[in-house]
């Protein structure tokens, strides 16, 4: 008896997990255009956040707190570095890159830019989301 029951609560949880898996993948769906946005990865507040694109199209986010996600805009294209500008309370960050890669430019989908400050320095990472 204890067996058949095993298997009724195995067989429940792959079901759910499956369905929870799912909904989560299609919870947010794949935009027609290319949104960008960012990740603060950092322990300060992102007062302002300015990203600009090689063709020169500037976005602006404002205040970000650690660990959050801003919103999301759209955009052009992306690379997987961009000329970012990061305002704090007590300091000024940039970040501009000597080149862009074009093996890595996009022109469709949700991607952000995950920042962290190390030794005041900025780190920058493009993810898909």
């Amino acid at each position: 008896m204890k067996k058949p029951i095993l298997l009724l609560v195995v067989l429940l949880f792959c079901s759910c997990s499956d369905i929870i898996e799912n909904a989560i993948e299609n919870a947010i769906p794949e935009p027609e255009t290319l949104e960008i946005g960012i990740k603060n990865n950092s322990s300060v507040v992102f007062n302002r956040i300015e990203i600009t694109t090689k063709s020169g199209l500037r976005h602006v986010f404002q205040v970000t707190d650690p660990t959050a996600f801003s919103e999301f805009q759209v955009s052009d294209f992306s690379y997987s570095e961009a000329e970012i500008i990061i305002m704090t309370e007590h300091k000024n960050y940039a970040f501009s890159p000597l080149f862009y890669d074009e093996s890595t430019k996009e022109n469709k989908g949700r991607f952000y830019y995950d920042i962290s400050i190390e030794n005041n320095t900025l780190l920058i990472t493009r993810h898909k989301f």
